[in-house]
């Protein structure tokens, strides 16, 4: 519970997704702050080197490219926002609740 109020989910809404759905949330907020913790870094480590080395060296924009084209190759899936998947929750949930009505109704 605690992780899915950390990635910004309301206890209602928790309660109301399926595991799955939950599972997914969660695996793409963690993605996302891989992907802002290693920019973090990926800055440190050029401004460190901007000053110790005292050359000129490519802009920060220039290794950010990289890690990204570096992500890119590696995982070589389609990433989504955080809007996106959001909407894919929303559908599933549209969708679950249509199928379980269509069972009630079958089993009447």
């Amino acid at each position: 519970m605690q992780t899915g109020i950390k990635a910004g989910l309301k206890i209602q809404e928790i309660y109301e997704l399926e595991l799955w759905e939950f599972n997914l949330y969660v695996e793409t907020y963690n993605n996302e702050l891989v992907r802002e913790r290693e920019a973090t870094i990926i800055k440190q480590s050029y401004y460190t080197a901007y000053f110790t080395n005292g050359q000129k060296i490519r802009p920060l924009d220039y290794y950010l490219k990289q890690l990204r084209r570096a992500n890119e190759k590696d995982t070589k899936k389609v990433t989504k926002s955080i809007d996106e998947v959001n909407k894919g929750i929303e559908f599933a949930k549209m969708m679950s609740k249509k199928i379980t009505e269509e069972e009630r109704k079958r089993g009447q």
